[in-house]
């Protein structure tokens, strides 16, 4: 079951404002986006608006408005989710072949295009970007998702961008990182 969005969480809508934008599904180029509150809230933040932005983007919202009344939104989403869909496959079968789940947890995920990695908590993925890169691997630490920034031995893997053709080398570059470290810590506790 997917959890819930944020925006539902409060019943209300009295303490909640969700955020967010079509960039990065529709067209990163036009940049527009939305907020959900509640009535009083959003006439206030209309209201600030009008001080702050001389005059909305009309192309961009032209745009947006045609995608939702001619349903492109629903034809893009479904061929971003077949797509993501397949190199996900392909991702858990690559991982599969490997010995990496052995050394780190792979977080299961039911959308959107990262893939989380969970180390020992010995381990400082804020400390790694350069090991990591020895491989041809970049990420985004896991520790600048947290309020409490002390969480330091998780990684973020963005797979959007790669071909889908490729996931298996750069999951045995991973592989071969992962494998590298495990030993230089073994060989270090072994001292």
């Amino acid at each position: 079951q997917l959890p819930k969005n944020i925006i539902n969480l409060d019943s209300k809508k009295e303490n909640t404002v969700f955020i967010t934008s079509l960039s990065k599904l529709l067209y990163p180029g036009l940049r527009i986006g939305f907020l959900v509150t509640n009535k009083k809230l959003s006439k206030e933040i209309t209201r600030i608006q009008k001080y702050t932005t001389s005059s909305a983007n009309l192309l961009s919202q032209a745009i947006t408005l045609y995608a939702f009344k001619n349903k492109t939104i629903d034809k893009t989403i479904s061929y971003y989710q077949k797509k993501i869909g397949i190199k996900k496959k392909t991702i858990f079968d690559a991982i599969n072949k490997t010995e990496m789940s052995k050394h780190v947890h792979i977080s299961p995920f039911f959308g959107g295009f990262y893939l989380w990695l969970k180390f020992n908590k010995k381990i400082n993925t804020t400390k790694l970007i350069d090991h990591f890169s020895d491989f041809g691997i970049t990420y985004v630490p896991g520790s600048i998702y947290y309020v409490d920034n002390d969480v330091h031995n998780f990684m973020r893997l963005s797979f959007s961008q790669i071909n889908k053709d490729d996931i298996p080398e750069a999951i045995n570059r991973l592989n071969n990182a992962i494998y590298s470290l495990v030993r230089k810590i073994n060989i270090y506790e072994a001292q």
